[in-house]
């Protein structure tokens, strides 16, 4: 029985959760990207922030996400890095090592960018986005599955699950969440393709769609891969 015991365990073993790093600030070459601070560019629009390197080599990212005046409705900010990150393919969630002073802020997202995504929107680029929350402000680590990210979000709320307003010249067209994500409405047609995930090459962190001050301080951008129990 002993030894049968022994087999098993031995047989059925865990593999643990691996994490892949794509961005830091501490200037490693391999994790290195350009980053810059942009706020909502459309008439009325009033958000600020800031971006800075600290001394203990995070990203600090600050500002207030406030009312477009134009659009009646939260503007945003954000952050964008650009340079040939690595590749991650196979893994499950794209993850940030954070914390914040203003934890219960909920407009958050991450979002990225590789050639060739299906641009869905009027204007601006073609990537990948979701959402994500905060737990406290200690440190902490936030993996978003890669189910919850879709191309097709809108430019208004930065979500996949909102219908635009009607134009004078256009209808506001519905947007679609990934089939995956457990929102609705959605189609699989705009869930992340793998074929992207070697290719990234714009990592953003936005503060969209909330009105309010923020505070998100940046250890690492990365991704994860989920434990699976393996036959050995």
């Amino acid at each position: 029985m002993r030894a049968s015991a022994a087999l098993l365990a031995l047989l059925v073993s865990p593999t643990l959760a691996t994490q892949k790093v794509l961005a830091t600030f501490d200037g490693a070459v391999a994790t290195k990207a350009v980053w810059k601070d942009l706020n909502d560019p459309v008439m009325g629009g009033a958000s600020k922030s800031t971006f800075q390197v600290t001394a203990d080599k995070t990203g600090l990212f600050n500002g207030t996400c406030a009312i477009v005046g134009f659009l009646k409705a939260p503007g945003f900010a954000k952050i964008m890095g650009t340079t040939q990150f690595g590749d991650v393919t196979g893994y499950d969630n794209i993850a940030l090592r954070v914390r914040s002073t203003i934890p219960d802020y909920k407009g958050f997202k991450i979002a990225f960018a590789a050639p060739g995504i299906p641009k869905t929107r009027r204007y601006g680029g073609a990537s990948y986005k979701a959402g994500f929350s905060l737990t406290g402000s200690d440190w902490q680590l936030v993996e978003v599955p890669l189910t919850q990210f879709s191309h097709d979000w809108s430019a208004y709320t930065g979500r996949c699950n909102t219908k635009d307003p009607n134009h004078w010249y256009h209808k506001g067209p519905q947007h679609y969440c990934c089939s995956k994500s457990g929102l609705e409405p959605s189609k699989p047609e705009v869930c992340v393709d793998s074929k992207y995930l070697s290719n990234i090459n714009s990592l953003e962190v936005w503060a969209e769609g909330v009105e309010g001050d923020f505070n998100i301080e940046i250890d690492w951008i990365g991704a994860t891969k989920k434990s699976r129990t393996t036959i050995v």
